[in-house]
């Protein structure tokens, strides 16, 4: 998921709060939330916790998943996304469609 979808489902898990109050109930200020729907910036690991405890998510898929997402250089974006693919087979941590695709786990496994 990119983090504006982070941020929707997490304003919905909540009962449909504003991005103010999610950003005080995650810890960051309105500007850092307003950053990371329009990818100005990417959401610290504490903020990745925060997100994957609201929305039940395991707390690793997510920091994974972002920094897969924010990385530029081509060979570091394959090891984040390998990790993210390891901590699925490994833990069989339940990784959906929102978060990654199947064909991105295929494709890069081994």
């Amino acid at each position: 998921m990119e983090p504006k979808e982070y941020i929707e489902r997490a304003k919905e898990k909540l009962g449909g709060i504003s991005d103010n109050e999610l950003a005080r109930q995650i810890g960051v200020t309105s500007a850092a939330m307003n950053f990371y729907k329009h990818k100005k910036s990417w959401p610290d690991n504490f903020a990745c916790l925060k997100f994957a405890k609201i929305l039940n998510l395991d707390p690793y898929l997510v920091i994974l998943d972002l920094e897969a997402q924010k990385e530029k250089r081509e060979e570091r974006k394959k090891v984040w996304t390998q990790a993210l693919i390891e901590l699925h087979f490994t833990s069989r941590s339940p990784v959906t469609p929102e978060v990654t695709t199947s064909s991105e786990l295929t494709e890069n496994r081994g």
